[in-house]
């Protein structure tokens, strides 16, 4: 999930050129800057961007094309790194790691794989897992608050699936994001006044309740989605809620698979399936492995592995891609921002969050800006600028948190747009998002001589 050395740029101050090529520099960006207005009146970028572009602003662009010419002069390079960070993320079964130390482990995983890809008769129907009982118990606590009843989904479709070939290996349940949507949301919470999150009980996150059995598993599954009230930190203060309630519906038009049908009762439905696919991980693992042998070795890798991920992250970003001028960075938790903040790397960036922070989903994307590059940091927030550019009456499948943008002026006085965005796994959004950011740079006479940069 990284991109990184798109540009390179020495720290010092480098060789300047020689004249001749100074002059060639400074002809050639005068003439691109020429060409560009010309294209902007006669059909070029202004066709592709609408009838109103704005006017550059004489200075700005004076002091563009100054900052280029330094720039050039300088031989200097604009070094940008992009990176998904998956915060949420922490499942110690996620990837296939070499643990020599434990023999166990490959034994687990390859009988996992072999469950998984030959279940023969295993492949139990989803009612011997997730029980009838499991069930109407669940069917209690939705109706409880007020959602739609979806007995029909379970009486007619789901309780009569095949566990692997009809659910877990059923593209369409994940181009619906039924299960992995709840998952996304619930498997990992940050909560205020806690170095350590609360966890789902699942096998694949950081939680070390006891799984031996699927009835403690359901007994602590239901307490947590619904009994457990969470306090969550957000920009503007915090709340607190069960798990339930920071569930998100799903939308048709951003997950194109799901039905106008599913999409009204996508909260309740979502549940349900959420509950299915724990229970079938819970049954995987305890009729592949003894829960001793197995829950022992899960959480000696999440102890290495997970707990330490943003540590190690930020580690990365330190000693890998230190030296980059600008970075992008999405699907950034709160925690992470704040122990960055906290670190070196905080000493050497501006760290911008978004005005309007993700504090359910807890994914947020996120720009570091070299203070020697940008000694002046951040300009401007212009987040709302693009998502009010977006195409009339399209509705663009983007979440609160997946945009940030913001102006800045690097330190030869070039300024620049700088974005980072976290795109669906269609990439539905990416087209209106980037059109949105060109547009909104374009209906602006300040932004208009900006220069882009656009993480994702």
């Amino acid at each position: 999930k990284t991109m990184a050395s798109m540009y390179r740029r020495p720290r010092g101050g480098g060789n300047p050129l020689p004249p001749s090529y100074r002059n060639k520099a400074l002809l050639i960006i005068a003439a691109i800057a020429v060409y560009t207005a010309f294209l902007y009146h006669s059909g070029g970028a202004g066709q592709y961007l609408g009838t109103d572009t704005a006017a550059p602003d004489p200075n700005l662009s004076a002091s563009a094309l100054s900052g280029m010419a330094a720039m050039a002069n300088s031989n200097r390079k604009l070094q940008v790194s992009t990176w998904n960070v998956a915060a949420i993320n922490n499942n110690p079964f996620e990837y296939w790691i070499t643990y020599d130390e434990n023999p166990a482990y490959e034994t687990i995983m390859s009988d996992i794989e072999a469950f998984l890809e030959n279940p023969g008769a295993q492949d139990v129907p989803v009612s011997q897992v997730f029980t009838e009982e499991m069930f109407a118990e669940l069917e209690k606590r939705m109706d409880g608050v007020g959602w739609d009843n979806v007995r029909s989904y379970w009486d007619n479709d789901f309780k009569n699936r095949k566990i692997i070939q009809g659910f877990m290996k059923d593209p369409l349940l994940g181009s619906k994001r039924l299960a992995s949507m709840p998952d996304r949301i619930t498997n990992t919470i940050n909560v205020l006044g806690s170095d350590l999150p609360v966890c789902r009980p699942t096998v694949i996150n950081m939680y070390d309740g006891d799984l031996s059995t699927l009835p403690l598993w359901w007994s602590a599954w239901e307490k947590f989605m619904f009994d457990t009230p969470l306090t969550i930190q957000s920009k503007d203060g915090s709340f607190t809620e069960p798990p339930y309630k920071m569930l998100q519906p799903i939308k048709k038009a951003k997950y194109p698979d799901i039905t106008e049908e599913e999409e009204k009762v996508s909260l309740p439905l979502q549940t349900m399936c959420g509950a299915i696919f724990d229970a079938i991980l819970v049954h995987m693992m305890n009729t592949v492995s003894s829960p001793d042998v197995w829950q022992s070795l899960k959480k000696t890798m999440v102890e290495n592995l997970n707990r330490q991920k943003v540590p190690h992250t930020l580690d990365i970003l330190e000693n890998v891609y230190g030296s980059s001028d600008i970075i992008t960075l999405q699907e950034v938790s709160g925690s992470l921002i704040e122990q960055a903040r906290n670190r070196p790397l905080g000493q050497r960036f501006w760290i911008v969050a978004p005005g309007s922070m993700d504090a359910v989903r807890d994914q947020n994307s996120v720009i570091l800006l070299a203070k020697e590059t940008f000694p002046a940091g951040p300009s401007a927030e212009i987040t709302s600028l693009v998502e009010s550019s977006f195409e009339p009456g399209v509705t663009v499948p983007v979440a609160k948190g997946d945009i940030l943008a913001i102006t800045a002026t690097d330190r030869d006085g070039i300024p620049f747009v700088v974005a980072s965005f976290h795109g669906d796994t269609n990439g539905l959004a990416t087209k209106p998002v980037l059109s949105a950011i060109m547009k909104g740079m374009a209906s602006d006479s300040s932004l208009v001589t900006h220069k882009l940069v656009f993480g994702l």
